[in-house]
């Protein structure tokens, strides 16, 4: 099964449970399947589960979409000269609040960190 496949199986999942959040859901996916702003996708997720009812069959879906997020996304750290990444870490299994602090601060000025589809 593709990785748009699965994803598109947990949208329809949360679609009816989460109908007051439609738009976030369908964005989400717009999104996730053209890959491209992977940070907005992150932050739909938080919305959806701000808004979910805590049901167990929807949280459980949600934790299928947080687990599709981690791995379908990543904290990549470049050097100054974006030939090649350093570091590379799975945004929720590495933890999404420890994204600034994925660096040294002596380091972080000659590094740039990017929220990233994967390949």
């Amino acid at each position: 099964m593709s990785h748009l496949t699965r994803l598109h199986q947990i949208v329809v999942s949360l679609a009816k449970p989460l109908t007051s959040a439609s738009d976030t859901l369908l964005d989400l996916r717009t999104w996730a399947a053209s890959g491209e702003q992977a940070g907005s996708c992150v932050a739909a997720y938080f919305q959806l589960l701000d808004e979910a009812p805590r049901e167990p069959q929807v949280l459980q879906d949600l934790s299928n979409l947080c687990q599709w997020l981690d791995e379908n996304l990543s904290i990549l750290v470049f050097d100054g000269t974006y030939s090649a990444f350093v570091r590379r870490h799975a945004i929720f299994t590495f933890g999404l609040f420890r994204f600034r602090n994925v660096l040294s601060p002596s380091d972080s000025e000659a590094m740039e960190r990017s929220l990233l589809f994967r390949d």
